[in-house]
Parts: C-alpha cells; sequence; structure tokens
C-alpha cells in the first residue's frame, strides 16, 4: 500500500511541475536565445545573405539583388526585393521581385504573397518559387 502512495505522490509531483530533485525549470517564450537583426541594415544584410546562401533566384546575379525597405515596426521589417539592373550594368530602374519580412532578433523570413494576400514561411516560399 506504501508503494502505492509514494507512486501517486510521485505522479503528482511530476504533473505539477516539480520532481523530487525540486522544481523544473521552463524557458519563458517571450525570452527567446535566437539572435538575429537588430537593425535595418541587419535585416536587410541577412535577407539576402539568405537569398543568395539557398540560390533563390539562380538565374539573377547575386550582385543585381537589392533590397528597398518599406515598413517597419517593434517586431519586424518589410522589405522590397528588387533586381537592380544599374548595379549589373543596365540603365533601367529597378524592377520588384518579391516581397518579405524579416523579423527582428528572429531567424524568421515571411515571404508575401498576392494571391492571399499574406505572409507565408520562407521554407514554403522555397520550395514552391518559379525556377
Amino acid at each position: 500500500m506504501k508503494s502505492i502512495a509514494r507512486c501517486l505522490i510521485l505522479i503528482l509531483l511530476i504533473g505539477w511541475g516539480t520532481t523530487v530533485a525540486g522544481p523544473v525549470k521552463v524557458a519563458r517564450p517571450d525570452t527567446p536565445d535566437v539572435s538575429g537583426p537588430e537593425t535595418p541594415e541587419e535585416a536587410s544584410t541577412y535577407l539576402l545573405e539568405r537569398l543568395r546562401g539557398d540560390r533563390a533566384y539562380p538565374s539573377i546575379p547575386a550582385r543585381c539583388l537589392a533590397t528597398e525597405l518599406e515598413a517597419s515596426d517593434d517586431d519586424s521589417y518589410d522589405f522590397a526585393l528588387r533586381y537592380n539592373q544599374g548595379l549589373c550594368g543596365g540603365n533601367s530602374p529597378s524592377t520588384l521581385i518579391a516581397r518579405f519580412r524579416v523579423f527582428q532578433r528572429s531567424d524568421v523570413i515571411l515571404h508575401y504573397t498576392a494571391a492571399g494576400p499574406r505572409y507565408l514561411s520562407y521554407e514554403w516560399f522555397l520550395k514552391n518559387r518559379a525556377r
């Protein structure tokens, strides 16, 4: 009978976030350990590095991609990705390719799709982009 009582006490303690060794420490979701861009310049660099590294636009030379900050708030930056022909020897103005949202102090990037309109994950963008 004592062993059953001990098991029940142990189950109750574990169920309430406590172990025999003491309370269980749980990371708070509002204090992420992920480091990421904090300024618009860092966010732009991070976005361009990811796009180049993932070869998101293989037909466009990497040096011809440029970002333009369109909006920002306390949590994110919205960028227009442009094909800058001026950087590639052309005379035409830059052409809009896509829009992205980069979150501050995070590694999260979202791709804007006008089909919603809504933001979708960067992974979705890579998987479904036109090649």
